[in-house]
């Protein structure tokens, strides 16, 4: 995650404010392609696993799904665009263009105008300042700008872009930590576990595993098995408790769950280690009874 955050991402991050207006013109542009195809491989390898549902695994880790990071990007660039001199000669191309946005009003851009076009809309984040723009100083949107897209990226996060996404993130979002994300718990333990934890969180761990009520394992079927005694104390019994009281009831948090987010990674890895197991015989015995 470290090298994925500080090397892979700027270089894939690389004049994509202006790939991303191209996507906008062109959504099967090759370069678009390729660039959404590392990303998500980066997250893929981060996962230790096959992530065939790269937004979930991105809203664990704390990030956007390519395209809405690109979005967010191109917004920076455009505010940027907006803080540049009259004397940049970009900044006169695009004022000859009437690109400054002055309202709402949004211009139907085709995909065969030029990759300028791209930006004589003005983008989400700044339809709240819109109404008031000849008058705020550039400093001040720059504020209001960024502080829009960082409540957007928490919402988006947060959001539901399946049947069972929100309810994955809601496991790692009981405990106090801001933005409360996997970025900042499963991340931390010893590496030799991240990828088994991730995978828990993902809701992945134990596909293609059976029961021990023969049907298909997932957390939902933790009560059917056996595990370690996590040798909790009456403290933590009464918070485990009352997290799972107080979460959405649709919601299947475990006291593999609990232990992640306070950081006790050795009871965690027993009692997956134990659920492999058990899983492991099942298999081995319907084989054999086969």
């Amino acid at each position: 995650m470290n090298i994925f955050k500080s090397i892979l991402l700027p270089t894939l991050e690389y004049s994509l404010p202006l790939l991303y207006a191209n996507y906008q013109r062109n959504r099967k542009a090759q370069e678009w392609i390729t660039l959404t195809n590392a990303y998500n491989n980066c997250l893929t390898w981060i996962a230790g696993g096959n992530a065939k549902r790269p937004h979930i695994t991105a809203h664990l880790l704390g990030q956007l799904p390519f395209v809405d990071r690109s979005q967010h990007l191109f917004t920076r660039f455009y505010l940027h665009l907006m803080a540049m001199a009259f004397s940049n000669l970009l900044r006169a191309i695009l004022d000859r263009s009437n690109w400054y946005p002055k309202s709402n009003h949004f211009m139907r851009i085709h995909k065969h105008d030029p990759k300028l076009s791209q930006f004589l809309n003005p983008l989400p984040a700044f339809t709240k300042p819109l109404s008031n723009l000849e008058h705020t100083p550039i400093s001040l949107l720059r504020d209001t700008v960024l502080e829009e897209l960082s409540t957007t990226k928490f919402t988006q996060i947060r959001s539901t872009i399946g049947p069972h996404s929100s309810n994955l993130l809601q496991v790692s979002m009981v405990t106090n930590t801001v933005p409360g994300l996997d970025s900042h718990v499963v991340l931390t333990a010893p590496v030799i576990n991240q990828a088994r934890f991730l995978a828990w969180r993902r809701g992945v761990c134990g596909w293609g595993h059976k029961c021990l009520c023969r049907e298909h394992f997932d957390r939902g079927h933790c009560k059917c098995m056996t595990y370690p005694d996590p040798g909790l104390t009456q403290e933590q019994q009464f918070i485990y408790e009352l997290d799972s009281y107080l979460i959405d009831p649709n919601t299947k948090y475990t006291i593999v769950d609990y232990l992640l987010n306070n950081s006790l990674w050795n009871q965690p890895r027993n009692i997956l280690n134990a659920w492999r197991l058990t899983m492991s015989n099942q298999l081995r015995s319907t084989t054999t009874h086969h």
